[in-house]
């Protein structure tokens, strides 16, 4: 508990907001029931003050915040089971245990006399859920001697615990503790000097486990399954004090035989979902002792197969994949003691020690390794490998380790799969792994993955991964073995990235470099608008107005894709308004073709010229015509543009147009 929380509920005397409380709710009690008040009032008093009031402090001192404390004291005045007949109120319980014992007390008066409630109560001890009536009934069944035990004389004997287990107001109408610190007292008096009331928990495995097991002849489900797994433990069956072998077999064999016979399918129940988010060790294991397959995977369900009963359609991932994913490496060791394919997959081909990889599971790598040192190399579907799972993870714990404890057939073996997890941390921006596998695996930073065939340099440029790419440089990346990287970087539009290329040295980083197609990466800017990048190559040197194989400028191509910010950026920047490509065409041309009106009227108002005719004689107005945009046609007209032949021709078939 929090250190500054406004109160204790342990210490009464600590606020007194807690003792207000408590007094409000004794003195309601008492202004409620008459009979309380009759039989807290001593026949002498001799103190100034009412006995209700001295009642009151008295329960708070002794009840210490507890209000069931003080309520079930209240209970027993009311009831008439206690009287005090003096002032010193030792009559009264001083303690929630001692409470407790009195109830029990007045309703048991003998040893003998509690027996008939003793196994109820430990039946509800054993349970992991509350039971109804009928599930209780059936437990004793199971459990007594007879063939039968009377529902009516059952029922006589709830009666008498009715107080401590009441029932629920639910459909199903289970009974539960009426509060959990009685049910906590029920366990510790196991324990204490005196066994009075004490209940035997190993009977009350016993009976549930005899129940469960006759409670489906066709075999249990998953959830019982693993509830008689938990109850026959528990019952320590078959150990000393309980049922003994003559046939030779340790007691975890015949536990183990029982629940096989008991259950439908014990693997089923180990992959069940409730196993799987809250495993249980031990359980576990008596469940691979009866049979249950260590390579089951998740989402296992029965089904009816034509006149097959019991057929298991499985599907997900397998189980070890589930525990280690979970960080549960008690159970992933279980499973792989019990024999468990350490280098099984999912539909993806996802190994074991992929996912301890991808979790960082070091541990769970180490014991992988070491009961199967080439799953090291196995791949998934893509290619991927354990290392390259730890790599993309940043697992770098786990990277050292299957680095250092390794094994590869050959180094070819070791730098393919290294490449390859090089490729994959910088495609996912991991610095440190990138560290790790450069200088512990001795990775090659000018080697292609053997998978893709990429380089790890242009794989961290596509994906815009800056640290990436200095640390690349930084080990000596040579540029050059990445087919234009600053055109790359420019068209993702990765602006830091460029910013780096664009200091680093060689041809290959030049602001003017062409690619196979003659564009520049101012170009490739204007293509795609990154009016920013655009800036940035201007301010470095780059040519404003360098033509393509076809003759096409940055600004032709900022027209063609209808960049209009990049248009106006160009041309701001002084990008020559009328450069004509090998046909002849202008940017105004482009514009006018693509419908693009915004960006012709901004041509226009830069100087463009209006009667500039391509190779086969269309003038921009022409093109605008044969798009059908009245729009730019009439800002064409407004500007002086000259209606020629060709122009009427074009005009003939849409007349609107003009």
């Amino acid at each position: 508990m929090r250190n500054d929380f406004p109160f204790s509920l342990d210490d009464g005397g600590v606020d007194e907001r807690l003792c207000k409380d408590m007094k409000d709710y004794i003195h309601l009690r008492l202004r409620q029931s008459p009979a309380i008040v009759q039989n807290s009032t001593p026949t002498s008093w001799k103190y100034d003050e009412s006995p209700q009031t001295v009642l009151a402090d008295h329960l708070i001192q002794v009840s210490l915040g507890c209000f069931l404390s003080a309520k079930l004291t209240l209970d027993l005045l009311e009831r008439g089971k206690l009287v005090i007949k003096s002032s010193g109120y030792s009559v009264l319980p001083q303690t929630l245990s001692e409470s407790f014992l009195l109830n029990l007390n007045l309703l048991f008066p003998t040893q003998r006399s509690f027996e008939r409630a003793r196994d109820i109560f430990s039946v509800c001890l054993a349970a992991l859920r509350p039971m109804t009536l009928r599930e209780i009934h059936r437990c004793l069944r199971a459990l007594s001697d007879q063939s039968d035990v009377d529902w009516e004389d059952f029922l006589h004997s709830y009666s008498l615990v009715a107080s401590f287990l009441p029932s629920k107001n639910s459909p199903c109408e289970t009974v539960s503790f009426f509060h959990p610190s009685f049910r906590e007292w029920l366990l510790g008096r196991r324990t204490c000097d005196e066994n009075k009331f004490a209940c035997d928990l190993r009977r009350g495995h016993l009976a549930i486990a005899l129940h469960l097991s006759s409670k489906c002849p066709g075999g249990l489900e998953e959830d019982d399954t693993l509830d008689l797994a938990h109850h026959i433990l528990k019952a320590q069956v078959f150990k000393t004090g309980g049922i003994s072998s003559d046939q030779g077999l340790t007691s975890k064999e015949l536990q183990a035989a029982w629940l096989a016979m008991a259950s439908a399918d014990v693997t089923a129940a180990l992959a069940a979902k409730r196993n799987i988010l809250q495993p249980n060790l031990v359980v576990s294991k008596l469940l691979l002792l009866a049979g249950a397959s260590p390579d089951a995977t998740t989402g296992r369900k029965r089904c009816a197969s034509g006149e097959v009963e019991g057929v298991i359609e499985s599907f997900g991932q397998p189980l070890l994949n589930e525990f280690i994913a979970g960080g549960k490496n008690e159970m992933a060791a279980l499973l792989i003691k019990f024999g468990a394919d350490v280098t099984s997959t999912d539909s993806r081909g996802v190994s074991p020690l992929m996912v301890a990889s991808t979790h960082n599971n070091a541990s769970m790598a180490g014991l992988l390794l070491a009961t199967k040192p080439t799953s090291l190399v196995q791949s998934c579907n893509d290619g991927s490998t354990a290392l390259s799972f730890a790599a993309r993870a940043d697992s770098l714990s786990t990277l050292k380790l299957l680095l250092s404890r390794g094994s590869w057939a050959s180094e070819k073996e070791k730098t393919a799969v290294v490449q390859e997890a090089l490729v994959g941390a910088c495609k996912v921006g991991r610095v440190d792994a990138l560290n790790v596998l450069v200088s512990e695996g001795a990775a090659d930073v000018n080697e292609p993955c053997r998978i893709s065939h990429e380089m790890p340099l242009r794989s961290a440029i596509s994906a815009g991964q800056t640290r990436v790419v200095r640390e690349l440089l930084r080990f000596g990346a040579d540029v050059t073995k990445v087919d234009f990287p600053l055109h790359l970087s420019v068209m993702k539009g990765h602006f830091d990235v460029v910013e780096v290329l664009l200091h680093a040295s060689g041809d290959a980083c030049d602001s003017n470099g062409e690619d196979s197609l003659g564009r520049t990466p101012l170009a490739v800017a204007a293509m795609s608008g990154q009016t920013p990048l655009i800036e940035l190559l201007a301010s470095r040197g780059a040519f404003l107005d360098r033509p393509d194989h076809e003759g096409l400028t940055p600004l032709a191509w900022a027209c063609i894709r209808g960049r209009e910010a990049a248009v106006k950026l160009l041309l701001r920047l002084g990008a020559a308004v009328d450069a004509a490509d090998m046909r002849q065409r202008t940017p105004l041309h482009h514009a006018a073709a693509g419908g693009r009106a915004a960006i012709a009227t901004t041509l226009l108002e830069t100087g463009a010229n209006v009667e500039q005719a391509e190779r086969n004689g269309l003038k921009p107005i022409d093109q605008a015509i044969a798009h059908g945009d009245r729009d730019t046609v009439s800002r064409f007209l407004k500007k002086g543009a000259k209606l020629g032949p060709t122009t009427w021709a074009l005009a003939k078939d849409k007349p609107a147009v003009l």
